[in-house]
């Protein structure tokens, strides 16, 4: 599927770490019944549960990860919403979308299920969890 009216894609390199990231900061946030061959979205248990307008607390630039594509898109959010808006009903997509920060998390499943998560910040300026990966 071509998705490249969201935004650039995001390269594989980056997108490897970037997801290492995000696994990491999700990590107690997630069901823990649920096996981790189940994608990322269905498995989180969200901290919030907003309407759509109140998503994305005024941020633009996100990055979109839709998980059974293997994509991540550096997007923005009239195009992420337009982009949810215009999909077609049988398009089923679990896809997170957070900012740069991975300060937060929406998760939106095959179910239609949306949830959101609230991320704890770590004391450093990335506001990431400590790493190993080397730039």
């Amino acid at each position: 599927m071509d998705f490249s009216h969201l935004g650039p894609l995001v390269p594989d390199t980056e997108a490897k770490q970037i997801r290492a990231r995000l696994l990491a900061r999700l990590e107690n946030y997630f069901f823990s019944d649920r096996s981790d061959a189940i994608p990322i979205a269905c498995r989180i248990e969200p901290t919030d549960r907003a309407d759509e307008e109140s998503w994305f607390s005024g941020a633009q630039a996100v990055i979109v990860y839709i998980e059974n594509y293997e994509t991540m898109i550096r997007t923005t959010v009239p195009a992420v919403l337009q982009f949810l808006k215009a999909r077609e009903q049988w398009q089923d997509f679990d896809l997170c979308i957070f900012d740069d920060g991975i300060s937060w998390c929406v998760a939106l499943t095959h179910n239609d299920e949306a949830k959101r998560v609230r991320l704890v910040d770590y004391n450093d300026s990335t506001g990431l969890p400590p790493s190993t990966e080397t730039r």
